[in-house]
Order: structure tokens, then C-alpha cells, then sequence
């Protein structure tokens, strides 16, 4: 079916044009990599993905032909993904956050084309939330061996909380014996994750990115510049986890501000601000700050950018 062929179609290029965006500050894009990641394992992995996100939209699809009523294999989904991508390159993690949102985008968009004709935000949130809380137990020990197979740095030990540690090696049985699902999951780390919390209140930020896509893009004429504008955007508004864990609050705060202030130049002054924003990178990439979940949120909305017409 041609709707399942354009949300893997707008899947995969979200993740090429969200890479190749630049500068996208303290991000890999064309001119910055990283020591263990770069911008080609980005490309290698967008590919990677064409046979889990057929797979995902076509049960999404079947199920809605059911009255969405089947069960997706959302966590396989991100595990898959995960394990497939890593076969193709020598490197860091490349898509463990973009995997786990378009788990819940991917057929939020199918039900939404499916049963209102439209792949309207409202109706695209709408479904997204119920398809999160719809997850099961196997999805969250699926999404817990996807965490393992990546191994984040930046990850620190859960204690005293109501889910397992990810890397307690009986995870999977303690998951079975409370019977946690992944929203579950999602919802416990939302208060600090980005994606996790993206994923429990039907892609608020990711909604709001794509409107600022529209917005920027309205305003400049030129893709490059909306979706680096909606990115900073984001990024002067909200925290973003792995700045938050590998650096701290005073840092993140640091970055909030800085990026109001390069978006707000670039708005007043394209040439100035494209060279404020070239520093700011440098600034970041010199000082390994990674504002990597907003990259994550970044491709999902230039998703539902894609599937609403806005085109490169």
C-alpha cells in the first residue's frame, strides 16, 4: 500500500536530513564527526532500517484494517534496528533514540492516514499516545536488551526505583515478575529523557519541532536553514538529556541561552547569524557537549513535516 511506503519512505529520509542539516551545533553533520561516530554511519543506518520500519508500518497497517486492535512489537521494533544498524558500520550508537520514537511515530502515522484521511498532528498525537500505553512487558525487555546492545556511556545505575536496572542481569525476569511495560518504562525515565518523555505525551515537542520547521521554512525559503533554526529552537527551550547527564544543569542552562541568542541573529540577520552559529558549534564540539536528544526530536519532526507536504 502507498501509505505504508510513504511513512517508511519519510522514516528513512527524516534520519538523512536531520544528520545532514549543518552546523546543527555540538551534532555530527557534514563537517563534524565524532571519535567513535560519523556522519557516513548515519547514512549506512538510515538504510539499515528500510526492512524493521516496513515491517513495523505493515503491521501497523493490517491492525488497522482490524480496528487497531493488534499488537505492534514495538520494542523488536527498536531492538531490531539497534542490532541490523550496528552489522554496517564500525562505531558508536547511531539510532537507539530515533528507533524508540518512530516506534510510536511510524504507526501513529499509519493509523492517522488509515482512519482520519490525514497525517494531522492532533490525530497523529492522539494515536501515538495510545499506542505507547498500549505496550507490553516483551516490548520493555525488548528495549532493555536494544539499551544493552549499545551500551550508552552515559547511562547510570538505576537504585531504588520501580523498574530494574538496564543492566542487572536478571532484568528480564524482574521486568515478568512486576510486569512492567514499556510505557511503564517510558514513563518512570520521562522526567529526565526527552525521548521517553516524547513518547508518553503523543510527541508534544516533536509536534512543536515540526510546526517550527513549517514556520522557518516559511520564513527563510531554504530547508537547511528551517531545520537548523527549529533545532535551536528546541534547543533553547528544553533540556536535553545527554547534556543534562554528562554535564550537568549549569551547563545545560549555559546552552539554553546561547542558543536563544544564535536563533534570534540568524532570525535578524542570516550572514551574521550563520557565523555565530558556525562558533557555537565549534564551541560545543570542542567541548563535547552533544545535544543529542534534541537531535533524536529533530527527526521525527522533520518526519511529520515530509508526510505533511513540506518537501526539501
Amino acid at each position: 500500500m502507498l501509505i505504508i511506503h510513504d511513512v517508511v519512505t519519510a522514516a528513512i529520509s527524516s534520519i538523512l536530513l536531520e544528520v545532514s542539516a549543518t552546523p546543527k551545533p555540538g551534532n555530527i553533520h557534514r563537517y563534524h564527526d565524532f571519535s567513535d561516530t560519523m556522519f557516513e554511519h548515519f547514512m549506512v543506518t538510515a538504510a539499515s532500517m528500510h526492512k524493521s520500519l516496513l515491517d513495523l508500518a505493515s503491521k501497523a497497517y493490517e491492525s488497522a484494517k482490524q480496528g487497531a486492535k493488534r499488537k505492534l512489537g514495538i520494542g523488536k521494533f527498536i531492538y531490531d534496528s539497534v542490532c541490523y544498524a550496528r552489522k554496517w558500520y564500525v562505531g558508536g550508537n547511531t539510532n537507539l533514540g530515533t528507533s524508540t520514537i518512530l516506534s510510536v511515530e511510524v504507526p501513529a502515522t499509519i493509523y492517522s492516514k488509515v482512519f482520519s484521511g490525514t497525517y494531522s498532528p492532533q490525530e497523529v498525537s492522539k494515536w501515538a499516545k495510545r499506542i505507547a500505553k498500549e505496550t507490553t512487558v516483551e516490548d520493555a525487555i525488548y528495549f532493555y536488551k536494544a539499551i544493552r546492545e549499545v551500551t550508552p556511556s552515559y547511562l547510570s545505575k538505576v537504585r531504588k526505583a520501580p523498574i530494574p536496572d538496564v543492566f542487572d542481569p536478571l532484568f528480564e525476569e524482574k521486568l515478568r515478575k512486576i510486569g512492567k511495560s514499556l510505557w511503564d518504562i517510558w514513563e518512570y525515565s520521562s522526567s529526565w529523557d526527552l525521548v521517553s518523555k516524547n513518547c508518553v505525551t503523543g510527541l508534544k515537542t516533536i509536534i512543536e519541532g515540526y510546526n517550527a520547521i513549517e514556520n522557518y521554512f516559511e520564513l527563510f525559503k531554504n530547508w537547511n536553514l528551517a531545520v537548523i533554526s527549529a533545532y535551536l529552537e528546541l534547543l533553547s527551550k528544553y533540556t536535553d538529556s545527554l547534556i543534562l547527564r554528562k554535564h550537568g544543569l549549569k551547563i545545560q542552562e549555559k546552552v539554553n541561552e546561547e542558543a536563544k541568542v544564535v536563533l534570534e541573529t540568524l532570525i535578524n540577520d542570516v550572514k551574521k547569524g550563520m557565523k555565530e552559529l558556525k562558533l557555537f558549534d565549534d564551541k560545543l564540539y570542542s567541548k563535547n557537549i552533544n545535544p543529542g536528544s534534541i537531535a533524536d526530536i529533530i527527526a521525527g519532526s522533520i518526519m511529520l513535516a515530509l508526510l505533511n507536504g513540506l518537501k526539501p
